[in-house]
């Protein structure tokens, strides 16, 4: 005897199979959306800023102002934002060999854009690291919580400063609760790691920077500058293996700075 039921039954489990996978496509897109979501967060740099950490120029120098193919590169989170405890911290540059008759600039504007500190100074014919203090009377202290622009440039001709190979980044002062307590260790390499794990990029550098010239002979110290250059969040491979040299910008480092 025929079933009037059937095509109903068959119809009802057709579109019941089409509806459970319908419900398997979709909660499959929702596991790769998920987890393309939590790859981007994780492999995104935090607190990403405007800036340039390479030298570069809005239109060629008419003479050869820097030579070496290797422009002035800033020693600082790929994110372009440099984080300190200090009031007045201390920056790193890597220049190259500069014709000695240009200048260094170094500008510091707050939130508002506001100039509030100007340094220029003659520049080097040497290659390598310098340090760049922001310190003395005339020097702002850094407000906790509060961004500062910052802009190094190499003026090449002072009558067309479009010609200048500028870089540019922030900086952010933190709250200085755990530094001071970093800074009381008696180990200055274990003051540099420190900073560098609470996310003090800025204290870490100059830390590792003074005992680079302080301790050149330390194989520690240089095993450790290098494995934090080739870090994901630093990525500085090019300049490795560059020298420390004397700054134009700062006093030098001794001993009992450390």
């Amino acid at each position: 005897m025929f079933d009037c039921k059937l095509p109903h039954r068959r119809q009802h489990m057709k579109l019941k199979r089409r509806f459970m996978l319908a419900v398997m496509i979709a909660a499959s897109m929702m596991g790769v959306c998920a987890q393309m979501g939590l790859a981007t967060s994780k492999d995104a740099p935090p607190d990403d800023m405007p800036g340039r950490r390479v030298g570069a120029g809005v239109r060629q120098p008419d003479n050869a102002c820097i030579g070496a193919a290797q422009p002035q590169v800033a020693i600082i989170p790929m994110s372009n934002l440099g984080t300190t405890s200090q009031a007045q911290p201390t920056l790193l540059f890597y220049i190259p060999a500069i014709n000695s008759e240009r200048t260094l600039e170094f500008v510091l504007r707050d939130e508002n854009d506001q100039e509030i500190y100007d340094k220029t100074v003659p520049a080097t014919d040497e290659s390598g690291i310098i340090r760049l203090d922001i310190f003395g009377e005339e020097a702002p202290s850094l407000e906790i919580g509060k961004n500062y622009h910052w802009y190094f440039s190499v003026i090449c001709n002072p009558s067309d400063r479009s010609q200048d190979i500028s870089s540019h980044g922030w900086i952010r002062r933190a709250e200085t609760g755990a530094a001071v307590a970093i800074s009381s260790t008696t180990d200055p390499l274990d003051a540099a790691r420190s900073y560098a794990e609470a996310g003090l990029w800025l204290d870490a550098l100059a830390q590792l920077d003074s005992l680079r010239r302080t301790q050149p002979a330390s194989l520690e110290v240089a095993r450790l500058w290098e494995e934090w250059l080739l870090l994901p969040t630093l990525d500085l491979a090019s300049i490795t293996q560059a020298a420390t040299i004397p700054s134009p910008f700062s006093p030098p480092i001794t001993n009992s700075q450390n």
